[in-house]
């Protein structure tokens, strides 16, 4: 693939330097110095990026970058001595770092086992460690390096901390930091994993939430500690493949109304298949001159099964709010242009006609609670604002016309998936999970606080959790699913009917109790029925009857569990002024058992002050 060979060092820094215009800024003797090199005048400073690849090839970009980090990046694509421009190996200069990556969308493949360098005024700056043996790093295809940093740096500042941007968090109380030094490791095949490996999956997380569990401890209690973690978060954040594929010419985010309209990043199928696609489907992985080719589906006429050969998939249905936060704190051009990605990514996961019809309500309840926050935060953090608020206004004419006239419960019935249990009173009923529902209610509670244009459609999906206050049924809010649809797909007109067939199927009540429940006359009557549920199954339930008021089925004590999914959804209701608000929020306040959020406050939602 690549004929040239390695030049002398001469020839390399006398064509490179030549061909940036630098031939005689900076003396070629000096330029891989060990020592720091004198700056260029009017306070510039040379920025030179070297790769050598697998192929024992050199490869450069080199710039001046001067000392305010808030200025755009100067971005170059890597050349070798002769000019010739590597295919897909590019950086992006700014004054407080440089960043390295392969996601020009014309670029197929990956670039393994690779040296890299990057000197500041000739002094050699560090990059992320590797965790290969041999020390290479290894550029996935729509991934950045985290960036390596120099000059100017700039630190956190509470008060750019912007509360009408989040949801109503307890602001007067703390967390414990999150994933301390000695618990963690950084490392992993030079791109860095300072948060979690994956994205997805099930049970309790870390990284799902409006704001991430490592973010909330900064939020709630700014220090150097807390700032630390949310810091190599966000440098790391560029190990994500497909989340910064860009523009081949400038570097930056495509522009979803510019770009062929198939253009798709994640699903290899869509992206094999349309020919109206920007993105140039996956042709493997180089290690010098050798092509490790990927495995196809369908023979040798098939398509790639994915997209990189990096590991970690981005998944929009638990999409982390990486980028989103450190842009607000520093304002820095790079921390900005990675929420930039962050935010533009929702819009180019999935079928793209189909995202541009129907927005990101395109996909499941929890996809869309999470890729409108990301849209959301990029109208006001990202480089990009005017952008993704035209996005914005986009979704919110899909919402209303979708919803606002929608079933009477105040449900989003777009996907109604889940099938009821056999043998329950809910076998041949498919319904919706709740506790995805309720991750939109805690999103909207910062959108329709900042954006009150939004207050009707949060408004309607509060009549969710409302409907457990309309009898003395409460305790069963945190049901995981409720079945909405009968054998024949028709929604009863009856909400008890439904709970009825939802408590069946989910906690395995039997015919009897799920009528009593469901008809019951007092709080102290449900928890009695509830307690010999729980005795009968042989599942143990914490929970207790205390003044009137009975604790939520399941795990009244967890930080991150579907109770607490629901008692945020409670406190959104309220805070948007939905019916019966008042005294939903009155009970969940006086629950005999209550979670200790010192640990984890993602879900910890409380009542906005009325005006």
């Amino acid at each position: 693939m690549h004929e040239q060979n390695p030049p002398s060092r001469r020839r390399f820094l006398q064509a490179a330097l030549g061909l940036l215009g630098l031939a005689t800024s900076v003396p070629l003797r000096r330029v891989f110095a060990r020592t720091p090199t004198p700056a260029p005048k009017n306070g510039a400073h040379l920025v030179i990026v070297t790769v050598v690849d697998g192929a024992n090839r050199t490869w450069f970009a080199q710039a001046l970058v001067g000392d305010d980090p808030m200025v755009a990046a100067k971005y170059l694509k890597l050349a070798n001595a002769g000019g010739a421009e590597h295919p897909g190996l590019t950086a992006w200069f700014y004054a407080d770092c440089v960043e390295v990556g392969v996601t020009r969308i014309d670029c197929p493949y990956d670039y393994l086992n690779c040296r890299l360098n990057v000197t500041y005024d000739g002094m050699d700056m560090p990059h992320a460690p590797s965790s290969k043996p041999d020390g290479t790093v290894d550029f996935w295809l729509g991934c950045r390096m985290p960036p390596i940093r120099y000059g100017k740096q700039v630190g956190w500042d509470a008060s750019k901390i912007d509360r009408s941007l989040f949801p109503s968090y307890p602001w007067g109380e703390s967390q414990e930091p999150w994933a301390p030094d000695a618990t963690r490791d950084y490392t992993f095949n030079g791109l860095g994993c300072a948060t979690t490996r994956g994205m997805g999956g099930a049970g309790e997380r870390a990284d799902i939430g409006y704001m991430p569990q490592w973010n909330m401890a900064f939020l709630l209690n700014p220090s150097d500690e807390t700032w630390a973690v949310v810091r190599r978060a966000d440098d790391h954040c560029g190990k994500w493949r497909a989340v910064y594929f860009s523009d081949p010419d400038t570097g930056s985010i495509l522009d979803r109304t510019k770009v062929p309209k198939r253009t798709c990043f994640v699903p290899q199928s869509q992206v094999h298949a349309w020919p109206d696609n920007a993105l140039v489907p996956y042709g493997g992985s180089y290690d010098g001159d050798k092509l490790i080719r990927p495995e196809l589906t369908g023979g040798a006429d098939g398509w790639a099964k994915i997209v990189s050969a990096c590991p970690n998939v981005p998944n929009g249905a638990h999409l982390t709010a990486y980028a989103l936060l450190s842009a607000m704190v520093t304002g820095t051009a790079r921390d900005r242009d990675h929420a930039s990605f962050w935010c533009n990514f929702p819009l180019f996961e999935m079928s793209p006609l189909t995202t541009v019809s129907d927005g990101v309500t395109s996909w499941t309840v929890r996809q869309f609670a999470w890729c409108i926050r990301n849209i959301f935060l990029g109208a006001y953090v990202s480089s990009h604002t005017q952008y993704f608020e035209n996005e914005l206004n986009h979704e919110l004419e899909i919402v209303n016309r979708k919803f606002l006239n929608g079933n009477k419960y105040g449900i989003m019935d777009k996907y109604v998936t889940y099938r009821g249990t056999k043998g329950t009173a809910a076998e041949g009923w498919t319904g919706m999970p709740t506790w995805q529902q309720y991750y939109v209610s805690m999103t909207m509670d910062a959108i329709a606080y900042k954006r009150p244009e939004w207050r009707p459609f949060a408004k309607y999906i509060s009549g969710l959790p409302m409907l457990f206050f309309t009898k003395p049924y409460a305790t069963l809010g945190a049901v995981s699913q409720v079945f909405i649809h009968d054998p024949n797909h028709r929604m009863p007109d009856s909400w008890d009917e439904i709970l009825y067939r939802s408590i069946s199927s989910y906690y395995g009540y039997n015919e009897a109790e799920a009528r009593a429940m469901i008809n019951v006359g007092s709080a102290e009557e449900a928890y009695r029925i509830a307690r010999a549920m729980y005795a009968r199954t042989g599942v143990k339930w914490a929970g207790k009857y205390e003044n009137g008021v009975c604790d939520l089925h399941g795990n009244p004590l967890s930080v991150d569990a579907h109770t607490v999914d629901f008692t945020a959804a409670v406190v959104a209701a309220y805070n948007v002024g939905a019916g019966g608000s008042e005294e939903a929020l009155r009970y969940i306040e006086n629950l005999p058992t209550k979670p200790d959020f010192k640990a984890n406050q993602k879900y910890h939602l409380v009542p906005r002050l009325k005006p």
